[in-house]
């Protein structure tokens, strides 16, 4: 049976809801997406004497993220995933359409542009590879919480491996 790499894996994506926030350093205000994302955490690779309660824990468990994004950070996920799959025979699926100033706090537009991003979303994922893609998982980090250490332990445990 030949050697496989074990990542984290995104399992799945939703789009929850949506705010408008106060930017505080700017001033003016933005849209945000809260996301809700199940994410397999591989088993650990640690030798047994090296094994203790939190990293048994983990082993080939799920990992529920919630992050909140702007729809800026939905283009530069775009941009990274499309470049990956450029000259290849797969279609990304479409981001929706960046909007006009006047528009970008109206409620039926958020509605439409929530509706539209998790369909983009339910497209990334049935493209092959893109539920280990390291941009998708990066993106899916929060800004802070359990969460997200135990993700970046399981990156970093499995960027090790892959140097030996």
């Amino acid at each position: 049976r030949p050697f496989q790499q074990m990542v984290p894996q995104v399992r799945s994506i939703e789009v929850c809801s949506f705010a408008v926030l106060e930017d505080r350093v700017y001033g003016g205000h933005y849209a945000v997406y809260q996301l809700r994302a199940s994410i397999a955490l591989p088993p650990t690779k640690m030798q047994p004497d090296e094994i203790n309660n939190t990293a048994s824990a983990l082993e080939g468990l799920d990992s529920e993220v919630f992050v909140q994004r702007r729809f800026s950070e939905f283009q530069r996920l775009h941009e990274l995933v499309a470049s990956c799959y450029t000259g290849t025979c797969y279609t990304v699926p479409a981001l929706p359409p960046k909007t006009w100033m006047l528009r970008r706090f109206d409620l039926p537009f958020l509605v439409d542009r929530k509706r539209r991003l998790q369909h983009y979303l339910q497209g990334l994922l049935l493209l092959p590879g893109v539920a280990e893609n390291v941009d998708l998982r990066a993106f899916l980090v929060p800004n802070h919480g359990q969460t997200r250490t135990l993700l970046q332990q399981s990156l970093l445990h499995n960027q090790q491996t892959d140097e030996i």
